[in-house]
């Protein structure tokens, strides 16, 4: 916390004793929300197959539980997956999982999904 440039240590001090837990709610209400916004990113963002197959190995399935829940072949999950880690520029599907979910696109209910 700063104050102006003149003040001293026990202006301070006094700031703090009267306004202190005003500044922590504020503070921790701004984290809070700065830490659900979506990080900018210049690439296109991932196609709603690349998003399903990162969800379904973040939740726990290998390629082959993904393949038999979506119908798809191994070959094809795989490939849905490596275009989500390039969309992602990321080498792993592990990062891919955390880079999504940092960005807040994994898991999101989608409007016509609500009803």
């Amino acid at each position: 916390m700063m104050g102006q440039r003149h003040w001293t240590q026990g202006q301070m001090d006094a700031l703090w004793q009267d306004h202190g837990e005003t500044i922590e709610a504020m503070c921790l209400a701004a984290h809070l929300n700065i830490g659900r916004m979506p990080l900018p990113s210049r690439r296109n963002p991932l196609r709603p197959r690349q998003r399903e197959m990162l969800e379904w190995i973040a939740d726990g399935k290998t390629m082959q539980d993904v393949a038999v829940l979506t119908g798809l072949s191994v070959a094809t999950v795989e490939k849905h997956l490596r275009g989500a880690r390039d969309a992602l520029d990321v080498d792993t599907t592990a990062q891919a999982i955390a880079r999504a979910a940092l960005m807040g696109h994994l898991f999101v209910v989608a409007a016509d999904e609500t009803a």
